[in-house]
């Protein structure tokens, strides 16, 4: 019985997880420090969800050396991360909670080059540093929308990790563009009008959502855009009065041209790579279609297209292989698009047109959630029916044991009754004899 409910256990135990590891930091020279907090410093694993959040594993004594590989900014704190080789994997610090053995960091302006002009994004600013890592010490806060001159190191090595040489008001230390902390305004060549393939956050520095572009929203040309660091994957924008960041991936860009269907049963899809939503659950094969906007990331493309009265998006290729599944036409003159169409029919008036629906789909927390219900539920049916079963034995026993009892008693009543009458017998023989005599 035992090792069934640790079975029950074990089975609720292994739920599945979406774990994402991401070791892709920037690069910066690795460097020896000591736990300073005099209480300790609290290390910590990763784990990642919809965010990045970090657990607490155990704490370092005062004056523990450890060896810092690479430093990352979480939840507005600065970690670095270490390896463990006793436990064999790496763990997360807080900075403040250590300092670097050599503190001292000694350069020549002249192995430095100018690289490109930013502008700090931070509206409180950003911290210079005497070195290149956030381990160093504070040389000056540089106040937000402050436009600096940055400066990269000739040895190609460290020119990933995000940090630059600048100099502000007469000061020369090291800031970090990370994080979207330094932004660098667009060329005018790639300053271009973009589309929103779905619903769109803008994100304060914080990561807290603070506006949301509806999907299909032209952003105009004319709207200050910023570039970022190469890991952010990210833009700074004006929206609507609002200045935040927003993810590159999600947008399209202008892309005219004509497209023709390949296969039968291609859907037009309302946003992006969200297949939550059909517009038209299979488009003619060879239609053709204008296309306005796509965007496409690591190869995997997404086209804006116009089909009779409708407007949507199609994928490039097959979701569940790389059969493209649409290709471009030589000529085509399609006309930029200014709006979606607005006198758009409530009610259609050909019998033969495709039909709206709606496919429901489950997202990836939707599916952790029902997994985890359905595991308990499983447990529960498992444990009441070994209970049902067992309890269903010990009647059966039971029954058992009370019908031999009763076949005991109704013998025993029987031979009690055989010997009666045999002692009744007896008796009338006795009284005969007697009568003889």
């Amino acid at each position: 019985m035992k090792k069934i409910y640790l079975l029950l256990l074990s089975i609720l135990l292994i739920i599945p997880m979406s774990v994402k590891a991401d070791m892709s930091a920037p690069y910066i020279e690795p460097y020896e420090a000591t736990v300073s907090n005099p209480d300790g410093a609290i290390y910590y694993n990763m784990a990642y969800s919809d965010k990045q959040y970090l657990y607490k594993e155990d704490k370092l004594a005062y004056g523990k050396k450890i060896k810092i590989d690479y430093e990352e900014k979480i939840n507005n704190d600065y970690y670095g991360s270490y390896f463990d080789e006793n436990k064999n994997r790496n763990y997360y610090i807080k900075l403040s909670d250590i300092i670097r053995i050599n503190k001292k960091y000694t350069y020549d302006e002249s192995d430095y080059k100018k690289a490109k002009d930013g502008i700090v994004l931070y509206p409180n600013g950003i911290v210079m540093k005497s070195g290149p890592s956030a381990a160093f010490d504070d040389v000056a806060v540089v106040p937000g929308n402050t436009k600096l001159e940055l400066k990269q190191t000739k040895d190609i090595e460290y020119n990933d990790s995000g940090w630059y040489l600048t100099t502000y008001k007469g000061k020369t230390g090291f800031v970090c563009e990370l994080e979207g902390a330094i932004g660098y305004e667009l060329a005018e060549e790639n300053n271009g009008a973009l589309f929103t393939s779905t619903d769109l956050d803008i994100k304060n520095e914080e990561g807290d959502t603070i506006e949301v572009i509806p999907a299909n929203t032209l952003i105009e040309k004319n709207n200050k855009k910023y570039d970022l660091d190469a890991w952010s994957r990210s833009y700074y924008i004006e929206y609507n009065g609002v200045k935040g960041y927003i993810s590159y991936l999600d947008l399209a860009s202008e892309n005219l041209g004509k497209l023709n269907v390949l296969y039968d049963n291609i859907k037009l899809y309302e946003k992006g790579v969200d297949t939550s939503k059909v517009l038209v659950k299979s488009l003619p094969k060879n239609e053709e279609l204008d296309a306005y906007y796509s965007s496409c990331d690591w190869g995997s493309c997404i086209y804006y297209v116009k089909y009779k009265d409708n407007y949507g998006w199609i994928l490039k290729t097959y979701i569940d292989d790389e059969t493209e599944t649409v290709e471009f036409k030589e000529s085509g003159d399609v006309k930029p698009l200014i709006k979606k169409e607005e006198n758009k029919k409530e009610e259609k008036e050909d019998s033969n047109e495709e039909e709206v629906i709606e496919v429901n789909t489950l997202t990836n927390r939707e599916i952790v959630i029902y997994s985890v219900g359905g595991a308990i539920i499983l447990a529960l049916t498992m444990i009441v029916i070994i209970m049902l079963v067992n309890k269903k034995k010990n009647s059966k026993v039971n029954n058992n044991y009370i019908k031999d009892e009763s076949n005991h008693i109704e013998e025993d009543l029987k031979e009690s009754s055989v010997i009666e009458d045999q002692d009744d017998d007896n008796n009338d023989n006795t009284e005969e004899d007697d009568g003889t005599m």
